[in-house]
């Protein structure tokens, strides 16, 4: 009796393995990267991951924002000068990476994505950021790397989920350093040393 016990549960564990990872496989499959806007297009609604980078694109492409399930975008290495206000419309995003273009400001319907955890800005012009980037209250990393920032807004102190806030590579005061550590006391503010400027 024990003996029949013992090989019926060897047999529900091997099957619930097997189920446990077909089940795997599936949410894998279902969350692969697209890197093709018109495959993308065509698998809408079931698209998760888009990947556009060193296309050379000019302006992000329209479609993109009928894609409303994509929790990951990237855009980076392009040209892009400016994001329109229509990701706004992307709310289930929580990555995204415009990083190495040359953006000079955001918009302020950035502050829709209430899900996004990452947004990488690196290696862009930005001179400012909007004050609706406080509302990403579930924003755990900012990185902002090699920008032209003269400053950050107060809003960012409402960003208490942010534990890394790149702003290496940017000329910022020691006044400005202190600034910081007091609006994100909890954050790693990654800084390169303080200029006699400003």
């Amino acid at each position: 009796m024990r003996l029949v016990f013992l090989l019926g549960a060897m047999i529900f564990g091997l099957i619930a393995t097997v189920c446990g990872q077909s089940a795997s496989t599936d949410s894998i499959a279902i969350k692969r990267t697209y890197v093709d806007l018109g495959r993308a297009l065509a698998d809408n609604p079931n698209v998760y991951r888009l990947k556009l980078n060193k296309k050379k694109l000019k302006t992000l492409p329209p479609e993109i924002f009928e894609l409303r399930n994509l929790e990951y975008l990237s855009v980076a290495n392009n040209k892009l000068k400016e994001i329109p206000p229509e990701i706004g419309k992307l709310t289930k995003l929580k990555e995204l990476n415009i990083s190495g273009n040359k953006l000079n400001r955001l918009p302020g319907q950035i502050g829709n994505l209430k899900e996004l955890k990452t947004l990488n800005l690196n290696k862009n012009v930005l001179e400012v950021l909007p004050h609706e980037i406080g509302e990403l209250i579930n924003m755990t990393e900012l990185l902002l790397w090699s920008n032209e920032l003269d400053d950050l807004p107060d809003e960012i102190a409402n960003c208490t989920s942010l534990k890394t806030l790149e702003l290496r590579g940017i000329l910022f005061n020691a006044e400005q350093h202190d600034r910081f550590f007091k609006l994100l006391p909890v954050t790693e503010i990654l800084l390169s040393p303080p200029c006699n400027c400003k």
